[in-house]
């Protein structure tokens, strides 16, 4: 899902292992991975500008533009 960064998925994914013993051990643990993921993006997205927002589409011709949608 494009709209879902890596570590976000990472988390998710762990967190839906099927054996147990791949699976985080806590409830803290799997927030603490979230929310990593989550200061991950916000790093990248506005202290760095290189990670695009989820469905970012590429910029058209400004306002002019929105207002001649169809």
């Amino acid at each position: 899902m494009p709209e879902i960064t890596p570590p976000t998925s990472d988390a998710i994914v762990r967190a839906m292992a099927k054996s147990p013993a791949h699976r985080f051990q806590s409830y803290d643990e799997f927030i603490m991975a979230l929310e990593a993921a989550r200061s991950q993006y916000l790093v990248g997205r506005f202290v760095n500008r290189t990670v695009a927002p989820p469905g970012a589409k590429k910029k058209t011709g400004g306002i002019a533009s929105w207002f001649r949608r169809s």
